[in-house]
């Protein structure tokens, strides 16, 4: 349902929108090592909590809905779902011709979270 169809619609916009691809260039390719007091790394951090948290609320109400296990470890879950998503993204921007992200995006997904559905060791 929507995590799908949200998760879909970012790698596409990632593929076909410059501006979005560039910022992850920057983010995947161009990130220097700072200080973690550094605002720009506080910020980043912050922005990948709320997401998490973001991720980890959707996979519960799915719980929730009968659409996953209901022993689903969903922390875990959700860290691998974001380990997927962030390595798929980051392999696109650093070799864009290894496959063709846009058009792809759909089964990209349903692999991520076939993942989730299936995999007996992400349940608790």
């Amino acid at each position: 349902g929507q995590l799908r169809s949200a998760l879909v619609f970012a790698l596409q916009e990632i593929a076909q929108s410059p501006q979005s691809r560039k910022v992850f260039e920057i983010v995947f390719l161009k990130c220097e090592l700072v200080e973690v007091t550094d605002t720009l790394w506080v910020r980043r951090q912050e922005a990948a909590r709320r997401a998490h948290a973001n991720f980890e609320r959707i996979l519960h109400n799915a719980v929730v809905r009968g659409q996953l296990a209901e022993d689903l470890d969903i922390p875990l879950a959700c860290a691998a779902m974001r380990a997927m998503m962030g390595g798929l993204i980051s392999n696109w921007v650093f070799m864009p011709g290894q496959f063709e992200l846009a058009k792809e995006a759909g089964r990209l997904v349903d692999g991520c979270l076939d993942m989730v559905r299936y995999a007996g060791s992400l349940r608790g």
